[in-house]
């Protein structure tokens, strides 16, 4: 009896090993597929620019680069200070590296976290640096997106955006067609333009005929027009 329930234990012991072990797959998996949309535009990464994770204190690093330039910014480094810069059309950013603060316009603003440079690139998190130029930075858990704008939203430019299918959700949200913004999804104006754009496909043989049916567009050249004295 005691034989079978060291068995039993042991192999509970290796069924948690195992299922621990598929969860850090998944959320290693998860990591790499952060998405980061600015202003409805998702920011592309690759393995040159490097990619999203999240650190040890939980909070989402991604490339400096890629991401400031992708949002019009220009960025900069300066190797004897170590520090990245990020220049704006009205603000001048300084990151430290390995620190939890940057400087904007020379006024320090403490982080939560430190930079850090990964395989040569900077990383730290979006929100301190984008909210520090009147950016509104969210967290959309559903789509794992970062999503960061600086725009004020109305009626007449963004439409509510629903869907049943979380698949679609995430795509249409990693392409920048659909902003998470106060916690609700919104189409942009320029993917409801496209669902919105009517296509008219004529099945017949004879267009002409189908758009004047009085008898083909010249009918009315061949009309006597009598003017009223």
């Amino acid at each position: 009896m005691a034989g079978n329930s060291t068995r039993f234990y042991k192999v509970v012991a290796i069924a948690a090993v195992c299922v621990s072990a598929v969860l850090c797959l998944c959320f290693t998996s998860l990591a790499q597929e952060i998405n980061v949309v600015i202003n409805g535009h998702a920011v592309i990464f690759s393995g040159d620019s490097g990619y999203p994770f999240i650190d040890r204190n939980g909070r989402t690093m991604v490339p400096l680069r890629v991401t400031m330039e992708s949002a019009g910014f220009a960025v900069g480094y300066d190797s004897v200070k170590q520090t990245a810069i990020v220049i704006t059309d009205r603000s001048r950013i300084e990151v430290p590296i390995g620190t939890d603060y940057i400087y904007c316009n020379n006024i320090l603003i403490p982080n939560d976290t430190f930079s850090v440079v990964r395989d040569g690139r900077v990383y730290l998190p979006i929100r301190i640096v984008l909210e520090a130029v009147y950016y509104t930075v969210e967290w959309d858990a559903m789509t794992f997106s970062v999503v960061a704008y600086n725009f004020l939203i109305d009626d007449y430019t963004f439409v509510p955006y629903s869907t049943s299918s979380p698949a679609t959700l995430i795509e249409a949200v990693r392409k920048g067609n659909v902003v998470y913004i106060n916690g609700r999804y919104y189409a942009t104006p320029e993917y409801m333009r496209m669902l919105t754009n009517a296509k008219v496909h004529y099945l017949g043989d004879d267009l002409n005929t189908a758009i004047y049916p009085e008898k083909d567009r010249f009918w009315f050249s061949e009309v006597e027009i009598i003017y009223p004295d």
